[in-house]
């Protein structure tokens, strides 16, 4: 099934929202702060699509600080 929003991966490796009725680059943090896109106005339907966007970044960086460590040291000490 499709989603309700089309996506853009931006240069930077960035994934921005396309505005539906501006087609404006819209960034989570935009969507986050703003109810409606910050250059037309457009209400944005909140749905469990449109908050895995704006969560993304959130999660990715937790996902790399957390991430299991690899290797010997993995948890346990070295006996001496």
């Amino acid at each position: 099934m499709a989603g309700k929003y089309q996506y853009h991966k931006h240069e930077d490796l960035s994934k921005r929202l396309i505005c539906p009725r501006c087609a404006e680059f819209l960034t989570y943090a935009d969507i986050e702060i703003f109810p409606a896109c910050p250059y037309c106005d457009c209400r944005l339907e909140r749905n469990p699509e449109l908050e895995d966007f704006i969560l993304q970044p959130l999660v990715e960086r937790w996902a790399n600080q957390y991430a299991p460590v690899t290797g010997r040291s993995r948890g346990r000490r070295d006996s001496i």
